[in-house]
């Protein structure tokens, strides 16, 4: 059987659209599936100005104004049918992705698969009026839905919950175009749920904490709050492991935490096996991106959420919350007084595990795989 060419396509405007490509790809690897994919972003593709400011414009009003990114975030739902570019919108485009087009008609892929709506977005009018014969799937990366990622020339949806198919319906899109899979995370993020099987009085309680989209400042300071919430203990062993991403200045100035005797710290830069991390904690800290909280979903790790930013973030947050998956802590005295709940009452901290459970899609990949191939003619054991 000829195997079916399959071009991914990601933005890299924050981590989660890039790693669900990767997901997808790797799981086509492990199931041996009749594809070859191809795995781009498309800012590779685009104006080198016009990639820098994608890039980076997020990261830099989140991390100066989050409460700034939120209006921006609601103030760019659109109610209602989407209208046109104007004409010198649509001129910006025919250069801006000139080299984009160019990689859709030299790949000739049998299908394109995105994981961000602006590779789709981009040939809008082309799809609308059948230049591209092209089949587009979409795969969404958060736990809602922004009426950007709406468009009703894209073959299928995959979304994350039942909530968020709702939403896309209500934006224009047949509901029986839409998927529930859930988020497509890394194959190692579906062998098995965290938490240790010690449970003997002397065991440390292990805490993750995830500090990427933190600022260094923030974590260190989250850092002395939970050293001092630990000192509080007397000799209840406590271990922390703190994964510091790309951040180098923050795993250089971690260092210097001062930790009470009965604290263990353990420091990481950027590493690929955060899932082994999760398997031996009892909590994870983090922010609420679509991505980590599907990984730790999937590893039936309880999440505590620390200051989630006002958009996606926020609304991943609630989703979490509602569920019992995950409590949010604003400002580090509210952080200290939620662990230490979780820390003196274990059967809270166990019904938001079991909770984890319920929602929790760790082989989302393997069930889009299996839609898309259906749908290009071919099948998937």
């Amino acid at each position: 059987m000829k195997k079916k060419s399959i071009l991914i396509l990601s933005a890299s405007s924050g981590a989660g659209h890039t790693r669900a490509a990767d997901a997808l790809v790797r799981w086509a690897g492990a199931l041996d599936l009749p594809v070859e994919t191809r795995h781009e972003d498309i800012l590779d593709f685009t104006l080198p100005l016009f990639r820098k400011i994608y890039r980076e414009i997020q990261y830099a009003v989140v991390g100066q104004s989050p409460e700034l990114w939120g209006y921006l975030y609601k103030k760019a739902e659109i109610h209602g049918k989407q209208k046109n570019p104007p004409p010198f919108i649509r001129l910006f485009n025919q250069f801006n992705y000139k080299k984009y087009l160019k990689l859709l008609q030299d790949v000739a892929a049998d299908a394109v698969i995105c994981t961000h709506f602006l590779p789709y977005a981009a040939v809008a009018e082309d799809l609308r009026n059948g230049r591209w014969n092209i089949p587009f799937f979409v795969v969404t990366t958060d736990y809602d839905m922004h009426s950007l990622w709406a468009n009703p020339s894209v073959r299928r949806f995959f979304v994350s919950t039942e909530e968020a198919a709702w939403t896309l319906a209500s934006h224009g899109i047949d509901r029986a175009r839409i998927s529930v899979t859930g988020i497509p995370v890394h194959p190692q993020f579906s062998n098995g749920q965290a938490g240790a099987e010690d449970t003997s009085p002397d065991r440390s309680f292990r805490i993750l904490v995830l500090a990427s989209g933190y600022t260094t400042r923030i974590v260190l300071d989250l850092a002395d709050a939970l050293a001092r919430l630990c000192s509080t203990y007397g000799t209840r062993k406590f271990h922390i492991d703190l994964v510091c991403g790309r951040n180098e200045r923050l795993y250089l100035s971690a260092k210097r935490v001062a930790t009470p005797p009965n604290l263990r710290w353990r420091r990481y830069q950027f590493i690929t096996y955060v899932d082994r991390l999760m398997d031996s904690a009892d909590l994870v800290i983090t922010k609420s991106g679509g991505l980590i909280v599907s990984e730790s979903l999937a590893k039936g790790l309880p999440m505590v959420i620390f200051d989630p930013v006002p958009g996606q973030e926020g609304h991943n947050a609630a989703y979490l919350m509602e569920r019992g998956a995950a409590c949010a802590a604003y400002g580090y005295a509210q952080l200290e007084y939620k662990i230490k709940q979780l820390i003196d009452d274990p059967s809270l901290l166990a019904r938001m595990k079991e909770s984890t459970a319920t929602i929790a899609k760790p082989l989302a990949a393997k069930a889009i795989w299996a839609e898309v191939l259906v749908d290009l003619g071919s099948a998937v054991s």
